[in-house]
């Protein structure tokens, strides 16, 4: 059909072009073979546009006219399994964690397990060579002092009783000096069949923990520590210790 149509529409052209109408002569000017040619080419085409037969037609139309576009094609999405998520568990995993803690050793330091700093007491205090304190004694009892006539009385509160332990310092130097615990950072617990328990702070002039006082020489001062300690505690008691700590060292000393 279509070369039908160009070789019609050729047809008509050449006929104009040999008319001898003047008119068609001013108007159609001399043309060489290839524009002959793209004329036939061009009537062909605009009569083929208007062909419904042909108009919508995708193969009436040279192949170069389209480009040609590839649909993308979806990725595909890799599960990949991490070798975290593919371990299996073993079987004896629940078994291999108790046996780990099991085998947790126990480093906590008993106070049974210290072994003493110092072998006296005078060291363990730091107390100057021109002195000695050695421990004079231990009670138990309501109150202390007993004498009416004293400035400061301790009270045991109700289901307590108060322990008392007793030194006695002494200048064994010729000559007189002052003798001062305030400036000492020590710590004084007494330990009753393994159960500690700290001493009271006191206003006491005699109490061993901040005694600062001149002592004459030769001249003996009787000092105290006491704490205060629940009945029950005191009940069937056996075995009393003396904890001296200063900073990391720590002396134990047998009082029963």
């Amino acid at each position: 059909m279509k070369n039908k149509i160009q070789l019609l529409a050729g047809l008509i052209i050449m006929t104009i072009m040999l008319s001898g109408c003047s008119m068609f002569n001013s108007v159609i000017p001399e043309m060489t073979d290839d524009e002959r040619n793209m004329v036939v080419e061009y009537a062909a085409q605009s009569l083929l546009k208007y062909d419904k037969k042909h108009g919508d037609k995708v193969t009436d139309k040279p192949n170069d006219h389209y480009i040609v576009v590839e649909e993308p094609v979806p990725e595909e999405t890799e599960i990949v399994q991490t070798e975290e998520n593919s371990e299996e568990v073993p079987e004896n995993q629940e078994e291999t964690v108790i046996q780990d803690v099991t085998d947790v050793s126990d480093n906590t330091t008993t106070e049974e397990s210290i072994v003493s700093a110092y072998s006296t007491i005078g060291e363990a205090v730091h107390i100057p060579d021109s002195y000695k304190i050695e421990l004079a004694g231990m009670d138990i009892d309501t109150a202390y002092p007993k004498s009416t006539d004293a400035f400061f009385v301790i009270n045991a509160t109700k289901g307590t009783k108060l322990l008392i332990m007793s030194f006695e310092l002494t200048n064994i130097s010729d000559t007189d000096s002052v003798f001062d615990m305030s400036d000492k950072d020590i710590r004084f617990r007494v330990r009753i069949d393994g159960n500690q328990h700290n001493m009271l702070t006191t206003l006491l002039t005699n109490d061993l923990s901040y005694y600062k006082d001149t002592v004459a020489a030769g001249e003996s001062k009787n000092l105290v520590l006491i704490a205060e300690i629940k009945n029950e505690d005191l009940e069937n008691m056996n075995k009393v210790e003396l904890v001296v700590k200063d900073k990391d060292e720590t002396s134990i000393f047998d009082v029963r």
